[in-house]
């Protein structure tokens, strides 16, 4: 049996469709240092194998351990996690191998991929063909005490910090995409690692703090509201594209192009006079039948 303690990962309102057991085989989370609160990403962690890394930032040891428990129409307790030196911040996609209701055949490697939103995920089953399908709505992490081991007049007070609310949705889009005033083509939110604040740009996080901004490590993607570390283009959940045009090179955040055949039509640079030549518009290039024309 599953010893309880430390952590509990737990799924309420878990939808199970023709599926007896439901198992984790391979966890991904995202944990935040306890020391200086630097998120970073732990993947493929398997049940009953330890995790043991550094923190990025400041260097603190830090161990995951997750120990697996099946659930079942009656039981949507997942197992349980041991941590030292971080804590659970959300559980990113992970594989699950379900089990058939009807011949009791559990799917092959590698499982089925699945998050928390609010789609189902599927599986067919290879013995009898029989459909499977589960939705996660919802995950909760539940600290499980024990009262033998951890006397409460014995544990330090702690000071409570309040619990930072965005009012977002994980598997919905961000309140205008995450686009703000000055970047109209930025979908997506970013946590800066100087206050651990969530703003959508540098301009809107110097327009609210006092403090110099320092470069965001994490981001929110506009579409799925899901928190992730930084990618340049693209989500790596729901994989869309979080600038305005992918690979085009125009401005965002900062970078741009000179190459004049990506640049808009609308750009008053593309068509600007070259040194030694005339304007490219209309193919008509320096040197040319035209410009020999109005010398004469």
């Amino acid at each position: 049996a599953v010893v309880e303690r430390g952590i509990s990962l737990n799924f309420p309102s878990l939808e199970l469709h023709n599926i007896e057991l439901l198992e984790v085989t391979s966890l991904s989370l995202s944990i935040k240092c306890t020391r200086c609160k630097t998120s970073s990403e732990t993947a493929n962690l398997r049940p009953s194998n330890a995790r043991a890394s550094g923190c990025p930032k400041c260097a603190q040891p830090r161990s995951v351990a997750f120990r697996c428990e099946p659930m079942h129409i009656n039981s949507v307790r997942a197992g349980y996690l041991d941590l030292t030196g971080c804590t659970i911040a959300d559980m990113l996609p992970s594989t699950f191998t379900p089990t058939c209701a009807t011949c009791s055949t559990s799917v092959p490697t590698p499982g089925v991929v699945s998050v928390r939103g609010d789609a189902s995920s599927m599986a067919i089953c290879r013995e009898c063909h029989g459909r499977l399908s589960f939705k996660i709505p919802e995950t909760k992490f539940t600290l499980v005490s024990n009262a033998s081991l951890h006397p409460r007049h014995l544990l330090p007070l702690r000071r409570k910090i309040p619990k930072e609310n965005l009012g977002i949705v994980a598997g919905q889009e961000l309140p205008r995409r995450g686009r703000c005033r000055h970047y109209a083509k930025s979908y997506r939110w970013f946590r800066f690692s100087c206050c651990a604040k969530v703003y959508a740009c540098d301009r809107c996080h110097d327009e609210k703090e006092s403090h110099p901004n320092e470069h965001a490590n994490r981001m929110i993607c506009g579409f799925c509201s899901r928190e992730q570390n930084y990618r340049p283009e693209d989500c790596g959940l729901c994989r869309a594209t979080v600038i305005g045009k992918k690979g085009s090179g125009f401005w965002e955040g900062g970078k741009g192009t000179r190459d004049k055949s990506r640049m808009s039509r609308k750009d008053p640079r593309k068509y600007k006079r070259r040194i030694g030549g005339m304007p490219v518009k209309g193919g008509i290039r320096g040197g040319g039948e035209t410009a020999k024309k109005k010398k004469s």
